[in-house]
């Protein structure tokens, strides 16, 4: 099958781009031809992929996704696609990822209804409401139950139409072996005594993930000997700034986007995500197969699955001090809390997310050429 990935804009390190291209080289393997249809890559990672380049360009980012959408129409009309799956949000496509919170439970549960009225939430409404419209024409696939009971909350969406992904397991993050050399380089290159706790923030946009409240954790007594380490494509500058007005300059530091997170997280000691929004978190997961202590708020769509692992959950009002404090107690507890994880990934280790969107994408086109066939 030629089956079409719509993504409007890839870039190396976001966790919608990475399940996109995990699930358009699981196909490859499986003798498919996958096609990203795309309007900006940012990478020479996808030389071996298909793509189709869409031009979207404007003065607005709303006018580019608007422009993308009714390219896609046409591309997916003259480019003898068998079927296609939306990651970005493109209403048509017959089977939608469903990779992101809902814009409209959003403004509701933050106060911002008068936002509504501006016109980028009003498109993105608009486009949310379009991608459930006629749901028993499309497929969604959905990362988490709380993230489906909460779209289920503002739209019709039936069982039928439904398919809960397992977790995105990645084979690179188990196991890793802990590599003392590698940790003993690391540390020195940053001039970090050996003896210090490692905590680990990882994020592509630090301010919603909650990197403020990372950063004050360690002023708190519980953290005294630890340094955080904070990965991601982000602007920093700032956060630096805010690390050193509270005189932790010397423990906060900065390493941009990493390509040896396995690696990384096999010599921390607990991973930190007090994320404000998080429809899935898929650095939850891949914390969880390292086998990493994790602490994070329980807006993050796995939460449910850090909690089975033995991981901590805190309620969305938490602040620095409570993150502290259950860091240093993962971090005490980590022999136990890692007997809890293996056993959460011997349970989970076997499940494929792309492997489920692929049953259920050839069962469906299986189907309805039988349909045709008989007609």
């Amino acid at each position: 099958m030629r089956i079409g990935i719509l993504l409007r804009k890839y870039f190396d390190f976001g966790g919608l781009q990475r399940d996109a291209v995990r699930f358009a080289e699981h196909l490859m393997k499986n003798d498919h031809e996958p096609v990203l249809v795309t309007s900006q890559t940012h990478t020479d990672r996808l030389q071996n992929l298909e793509m189709i380049h869409i031009a979207s360009r404007s003065w607005t980012n709303i006018q580019k996704e608007r422009n993308f959408i009714q390219a896609c129409e046409t591309v997916l009309e003259s480019a003898d696609l068998d079927t296609c799956v939306a990651f970005s949000r493109v209403p048509h496509a017959p089977y939608q990822f469903v990779g992101d919170f809902c814009y409209k439970e959003y403004l509701q549960t933050t106060k911002r209804q008068k936002m509504s009225w501006l016109p980028r939430y009003r498109f993105m409404l608009l486009r949310e409401s379009q991608m459930f419209l006629n749901p028993e024409r499309k497929h969604y696939f959905f990362l988490n139950e709380h993230q489906l009971k909460t779209y289920r909350s503002f739209y019709r969406i039936p069982e039928a139409s439904v398919t809960l992904l397992p977790p995105w397991g990645n084979q690179t993050f188990l196991n890793q072996p802990v590599e003392t050399s590698y940790k003993t380089e690391l540390l020195q290159n940053l001039g970090i005594s050996f003896e210090v706790k490692i905590l680990l923030f990882v994020a592509s946009n630090f301010h919603l993930k909650g990197l403020e409240c990372a950063i004050r954790s360690l002023e708190c007594n519980e953290l005294s000997n630890a340094v955080l380490l904070v990965c991601g494509d982000d602007n920093h500058r700032g956060f630096a700034k805010f690390a050193a007005k509270r005189g932790l300059q010397n423990r906060v530091f900065f390493l941009g986007p990493r390509k040896d997170l396995p690696r990384l997280m096999r010599i921390s000691d607990c991973l930190i995500h007090p994320a404000r929004r998080e429809a899935a978190g898929m650095i939850l997961i891949e914390a969880l197969f390292s086998e990493l202590p994790v602490v994070c708020s329980e807006i993050c769509g796995y939460a449910a699955e850090v909690q089975k692992a033995g991981g901590t959950v805190l309620p969305t009002d938490a602040i620095n001090s409570d993150y502290a404090r259950s860091a240093a107690v993962s971090i005490r507890r980590s022999s136990e809390i890692e007997k809890t994880m293996s056993q959460w990934v011997k349970q989970n280790q076997s499940q494929s997310a792309s492997s489920t969107m692929q049953r259920l994408i050839e069962g469906r086109f299986h189907n309805s050429t039988q349909s045709v066939g008989k007609a």
